[in-house]
């Protein structure tokens, strides 16, 4: 046996160790570009699915886009034409009609716009007529708070539109005589009036006297006095103002206008035509 090994020699035997020990290198190498290559599949073929994810997402997008623009218009047109055919049930005094078609129009506002929109206003107000007509007045009044509610939360509102919606309510609230809900509404009226400028005088005026004599309703006198003086502010502003203006007309020049006759002098006192000057206007100031 010893002699049957010793016949192998020792070159050849290092060579096969070197050979043993070089091909486990070799092998990883090729098992990880082996790898490499799947892994690449593999992310080529995420990417396509990812890219046709993305386009089904983009075209569902669009579609989704479409489909809202024709719902708007087809809201559009429907607040529209209801609000126009309502508006000829309502002159035809056909108010359960009409009321159908305003109430359609307040939905379909809200499904657009969402609750509170302004653009319900419109439809809101012939409600409110609506109800007027048939002598509904806490209808009236529930339609005319809603009117107010949404005129003071719309953006820039205008302060006109405010007073107009709070005088409107204050007035539907008189016709029933109820005094205390109208108060409210005029004393923010009153204020709203006195701190704009834009507010002429003779709607301050009418605002004051209205709140007033809601407040000699209620026997609030001291409150009506305070008013009241605010009140006579304006009508003493307004007299001077009327005065200013007739004596700025009685003490104008006059106008003369000169008539020739054939064979006179045009400068005898006895063909001149001298017309009289405006007279002045009074004010006209009632106070009940």
């Amino acid at each position: 046996m010893t002699k049957k090994l010793s016949t192998f020699s020792f070159p050849l035997v290092l060579s096969l160790l070197a050979a043993s020990v070089l091909a486990r290198p070799v092998q990883g190498q090729a098992f990880m570009e082996y790898g490499g290559v799947q892994a690449g599949a593999a992310g080529l073929g995420a990417g396509l699915a990812a890219s046709h994810n993305n386009g089904a997402a983009v075209r569902n997008t669009y579609e989704t886009a479409v489909q809202a623009q024709q719902a708007l218009v087809q809201q559009n047109r429907a607040i529209e034409q209801y609000l126009a055919m309502g508006i000829k049930y309502e002159t035809k005094k056909d108010w359960d009609s009409a009321e159908k078609c305003f109430t359609y129009v307040l939905q379909v506002v809200n499904r657009r716009d969402g609750p509170g929109s302004a653009n319900g206003i419109p439809a809101l107000k012939h409600m409110v007529n609506i109800k007027v007509a048939q002598n509904k007045i806490d209808d009236a009044i529930g339609f005319q708070k809603t009117v107010v509610a949404f005129t003071q939360a719309a953006k820039n509102a205008d302060p006109r539109n405010t007073l107009k919606t709070k005088m409107d309510l204050s007035n539907l609230f008189l016709k029933k005589e109820d005094y205390s809900s109208a108060e409210p509404y005029l004393q923010q009226s009153a204020t709203l009036v006195e701190e704009n400028q834009a507010f002429a005088t003779d709607q301050k005026r009418s605002t004051l006297k209205t709140y007033t004599k809601v407040l000699r309703k209620l026997k609030k006198n001291v409150e009506a006095d305070a008013v009241d003086s605010k009140l006579a502010k304006y009508e003493t502003a307004e007299t001077t103002t009327t005065s200013a203006t007739a004596t700025t007309s009685a003490t104008a020049p006059a106008t003369t206008s000169t008539e020739i006759k054939p064979g006179t002098d045009a400068l005898k006192p006895d063909v001149l035509k001298i017309e009289s000057p405006a007279a002045g206007t009074k004010a006209s100031v009632e106070i009940k």
